[in-house]
């Protein structure tokens, strides 16, 4: 049972978290034209021919090996709200919150950390590079010890 300190301070990093991804973000989201490739188009162009119930694609139109879990996530909104290239994006900011709340949570009960260390991914530039500069590698190293204890 978490401890409702805890609970308040996993909702506190969370919501941070969400709030500096969303803003981190807005760019792209709310004006589509500040980046929009060949890519996004085909994975617009998939979600709207499933919300339109045309095809059912597993992998990207002209590829075999790329999921379209993209397309899945937003055809429901494109079938409710129509298609836009905003409603495109939300799924991946969705994704990118989930993940932060995940990994907040991972490292709070797994590795132990408070919750504004959660949020940072550790204490020290060392824990948050593991000494390679990648900051991927501190979360991996962080939940590595983690187990040991």
């Amino acid at each position: 049972m978490i401890a409702r300190t805890d609970r308040i301070a996993f909702g506190l990093a969370c919501g941070l978290a969400a709030a500096l991804i969303a803003f981190r973000s807005a760019v792209w989201i709310w004006w589509p034209q500040s980046h929009f490739d060949s890519d996004q188009g085909v994975y617009g162009l998939m979600a709207k021919h499933l919300s339109q119930g045309r095809t059912f694609p597993i992998v990207m139109y002209g590829q075999s090996y790329m999921l379209a879990v993209e397309t899945w996530l937003t055809a429901p909104l494109f079938a409710v709200f129509g298609s836009s290239v905003i409603l495109l994006k939300l799924p991946l900011l969705a994704l990118n919150i989930a993940t932060a709340v995940l990994l907040i949570r991972i490292l709070m009960t797994d590795g132990q950390l408070p919750a504004g260390s959660a949020l940072t991914g550790g204490d020290s530039e060392f824990a948050m590079t593991g000494g390679t500069g990648w900051k991927g590698a501190g979360i991996i190293a962080q939940l590595s010890l983690a187990n040991r204890k």
